[in-house]
């Protein structure tokens, strides 16, 4: 079987300069996007390119940068993270085989996701949904865990013990690689290559490559590089700029790019331009301007309010310049005396001119139009709304994230299923564990092919609340329209839905074995009530009393356990003392068909 083999006995200089001519040509393709990408972070960042300008023709200016195109970004950001993602596989999208092992491989799936997010200390999708929000575009690589400890091999215990703890608890990593550092490149088939430059200090070098980067030894470990990562369907391929000697070129040997490269809004069959195959949620808001002008207006208005504002309110005109105005605040409100000829009354003044407020006005609404209504981020409407416009408004505002989510959604699967076809690959048996639960599969149970779906839903909680009423009432009754499953799976996004039902079967057999239990309870507390009434209305007999005992006093029947008494009473005989009889545990009730001639 062929594996990966990290040997520095096998890095290729000729392979290392043909794969890097390739990788630059390819960057310099890029240009016209990582122009776009600088825009809309100064959006995102709220760093206005302008402001500079202004302070120079403005003095005193008061800055003020509009947070609309962030708040925007980030509202979109925050329904699309409301719910994690729910792996499945569609029955009617795979085969017998597939279907019969869904289970393993969608709980499997799972928890290698949540345990991937547990070791990044963040849930991996967070950071996808962000760069396909910012960028239009996402970058998942999956690394093999086995692999890590290969470099861990001869370094201090704390890095072999780190290594180690991931690899019980997980066999495969997936990280988010941020789009300004990676170059893709596509062909009909999807993606064929894939280049990565990224800043990287030496400590960090070589903790990742351990004896490959070894002729960075001696260097600052603070020190930067721009680290060189090549990936296409034959070669793998790792260098520093500005160093001759690569960390690593090889034939990679795997059947697959270990890499997920999606755009989630626009199309790269369409256009060839890099910068117009990525539309992201605010290329109309970059593109158009508004909010530079927003920024503007907001600087001129506040700037007005401070310098003019802020000016004497009143104005006084006296024949006799040297008379001061005396104000007689005894009264209420205050009284001033003037002479004839003398003008005293507010002064004047116009702070904001209309046309900077309309023109604000205009940007405001059209940022609205170009990203998301607010109703979806759950603005109130105006006035007294009926509840079903406010529902429609919640659920038609987030439709500018219908595409992203499906092609995220889409991003997602595709990495987890390149974990799986990599398991495959190595024919081994793998185990992953999360929150104390654990589940292995082998590579033998994984089919071939397998598609694998991921749900990310935009769900809030009253949507939930609203999806499992219609999934009641469309999975019920004589001739429901669904099968549960279908319905758990469509409309409640639940995974692994035969568990779901063995679960539901578990909690009913309880139930049903704690009612059999108390009525176990009562059949036999009845019959020895009957007895002890028969036998406390007995006659008896003194010649039959034992030795010590008292006449008068009633005695146990045989077999009745001591328990039964209390202070010299029989429980259920009249003029006895008696203690109550046991009663089911709160919640639970006794159902009157269990309840027929006192048994069960």
């Amino acid at each position: 079987m062929a594996t990966l083999n990290y040997n520095v006995n096998r890095v290729d200089p000729i392979i290392y300069k043909e794969c890097m001519d390739q990788a630059t040509l390819l960057q310099a393709n890029y240009g016209g996007r990582a122009a776009q990408n600088a825009k809309i972070e100064q959006i995102f960042f709220m760093d206005w390119g302008d402001q500079g300008k202004v302070k120079r023709q403005m003095d005193n200016a008061k800055i003020t940068i509009s947070p609309d195109g962030r708040n925007a970004a980030n509202g979109a950001w925050r329904l699309m993270i409301a719910s994690d993602p729910v792996f499945s596989v569609p029955s009617d999208a795979n085969d017998i085989a597939a279907k019969a092992k869904s289970e393993p491989i969608e709980k499997f799936a799972n928890q290698m996701w949540m345990t991937a997010g547990k070791v990044a200390g963040s849930p991996i999708h967070y950071d996808a949904v962000l760069s396909a929000i910012l960028y239009s575009d996402v970058n998942i690589a999956v690394t093999s865990v086995e692999e890590l400890t290969k470099y861990a091999m001869g370094k201090k215990p704390a890095f072999q013990a780190r290594i180690k703890d991931i690899a019980n608890r997980t066999p495969y990593l997936f990280n988010v690689w941020s789009p300004t550092q990676c170059y893709p490149r596509f062909d009909r088939l999807g993606l064929n290559a894939h280049y990565r430059v990224t800043k990287m200090n030496v400590a960090e070098i070589l903790n990742t490559y351990g004896s490959l980067a070894g002729f960075l030894e001696g260097e600052p470990k603070n020190k930067e590089y721009n680290l060189r990562e090549w990936w296409d369907l034959e070669f793998h391929c790792i260098g520093i700029e500005g160093k001759d000697q690569p960390i690593l070129a090889e034939a990679h040997e795997l059947p697959f790019i270990p890499i997920v490269s999606a755009v989630t809004e626009g199309s790269v069959t369409l256009w060839s331009k890099p910068e117009q195959q990525r539309q992201p949620f605010l290329y109309a808001v970059s593109k158009s301007g508004f909010w530079e002008r927003q920024n503007l207006a907001l600087s001129v208005l506040y700037t007005m309010l401070f310098s003019i504002g802020a000016n004497p309110m009143f104005l006084y005109e006296a024949k006799d310049p040297n008379k001061k105005l005396i104000v007689d605040y005894s009264k209420p409100g205050g009284m001033v005396t003037i002479e004839l000829g003398d003008k005293y009354g507010p002064l004047p003044k116009i702070v904001i001119d209309p046309s900077v407020l309309q023109g604000l006005s205009t940007a405001d609404q059209k940022i609205i139009e170009s990203t998301m209504y607010r109703q979806a981020l759950g603005e109130p409407l105006g006035g007294n709304p009926a509840g079903f416009m406010v529902s429609l408004l919640n659920q038609a505002g987030r439709l500018p994230l219908s595409a992203t989510k499906q092609r995220l959604g889409w991003a997602i699967a595709e990495a987890v299923e390149l974990a799986f076809k990599w398991m495959r690959f190595e024919k081994k048996k793998r185990t992953t564990s999360y929150k104390g639960k654990s589940t292995t599969l082998k590579a033998s149970d994984i089919p071939d092919p397998l598609e694998l779906e991921a749900q990310l839903e935009i769900d809030l909680p009253q949507d939930q609340l609203q999806m499992a009423n219609i999934a009641n009432m469309i999975s019920q009754g004589e001739n429901p329209l669904v099968s549960q499953k279908w319905a758990r799976e469509n409309i409640l996004h639940i995974g692994q839905s035969d568990e779901m039902t063995v679960e539901i079967w578990r909690e009913k057999a309880a139930q049903l074995m704690a009612i059999r239990y108390w009525m176990e309870q009562k059949a036999q507390l009845d019959q020895m009530m009957a007895a002890a009434q028969q036998a406390a209305q007995a006659p008896i007999n003194v010649n039959t009393i034992p030795a010590g005992a008292q006449p008068g006093k009633l005695q146990p029947p045989g077999g009745l356990p001591p328990e039964m008494l209390q202070g010299g009473g029989v429980v259920g005989v009249p003029g006895t003392q008696t203690q109550a009889i046991p009663q089911p545990p709160p919640g639970q009730q006794i159902p009157p068909e269990l309840m027929q001639g006192g048994g069960v």
